[in-house]
């Protein structure tokens, strides 16, 4: 029988927080390109608002 429980450490991950990392590491090459810094800033904010709206409804 497959064991289809999940792993504890998966559910303690925010998607949030991975979106963001992940993010991160996208923007790692432009780093000190001030539209590149403001483009990821605003790219971090809407996850940010999209995965608090999806946690509350």
């Amino acid at each position: 029988m497959k064991n289809t429980k999940k792993n504890d450490s998966q559910d303690s991950i925010s998607p949030v927080l991975t979106a963001i990392e992940e993010l991160e590491h996208r923007f790692s090459d432009v780093r000190g390109n001030a539209i590149m810094e403001e483009l990821m800033a605003a790219a971090k904010e809407y996850i940010t608002e999209k995965g608090s709206s999806d946690e509350t409804g």
